[in-house]
């Protein structure tokens, strides 16, 4: 189902509706890709509920409009209009569908700062919102620990300058080098495969030991 700006998938039941909010650059994929047994989206599908899954405008699913922007204008917003535009739309559209007063909702980082904008810019969507649970919720990222973020703050005028100029706004851009990147370093046993250690341990913190095998080569799908 399409909105304009964002693009829900649905595994159909008589339960009750939850509502699946992937994080920032992934997609809802990321509730399927460990398949039916593991994957929670299935699992919330086996119990009886109605499964929504969410995709933020500019994913792979969600990558366009309905009036055609230009890409810079496009590409021009924020969890502000995620927060106030987008998810009270799919939620408003996910109970007039179901008849419900009311639905649960499961956010994952990204899925959660838009959570706490539309709750706090647009108050009456909480009586809408059975139950939230959070998954590494974002509200403030003044104490992140990642040693990137204050370079790139620091720098942030010099870097959009630069990528104006070249024609980027897409900043996690979905295509075809990309993916094979990703195939690439995914692969186990290859000398790519240091790519993945430095991002896992740079940005998640985490040893690539700590994941399992068939887990990577999803990753590389």
């Amino acid at each position: 189902m399409n909105f304009g700006d964002a693009n829900i998938f649905r595994i159909p039941n008589k339960g009750p509706p939850v509502l699946l909010v992937h994080g920032i650059g992934d997609s809802s994929d990321s509730w399927l890709l460990l398949g039916p047994e593991k994957s929670i989206a299935f699992q919330l599908a086996r119990l009886g509920y109605d499964v929504w899954l969410y995709n933020a405008r500019g994913n792979k699913y969600s990558k366009g409009h309905i009036r055609n922007l230009p890409d810079k204008e496009y590409w021009d917003f924020s969890y502000e209009e995620m927060g106030t535009q987008d998810l009270p739309a799919v939620i408003d559209y996910i109970l007039q569908t179901t008849s419900r007063r009311n639905l649960s909702y499961i956010g994952f980082s990204q899925g959660t700062a838009i959570f706490f904008v539309m709750c706090s810019m647009k108050p009456e969507y909480n009586e809408k919102i059975k139950q939230a649970i959070l998954l590494a919720p974002i509200a403030w990222i003044t104490s992140t620990q990642y040693p990137f973020i204050d370079i790139l703050a620091q720098n942030l005028d010099v870097l959009k300058t630069f990528f104006d100029s070249v024609g980027v706004y897409d900043l996690f851009a979905d295509n075809v080098l990309t993916n094979l990147y990703h195939a690439k370093v995914c692969r186990l046993g290859v000398p790519e495969n240091i790519l993945l250690v430095i991002w896992i341990g740079l940005v998640h913190r985490q040893m690539l030991k700590d994941f399992e095998d068939n887990y990577l080569i999803l990753l590389g799908m």
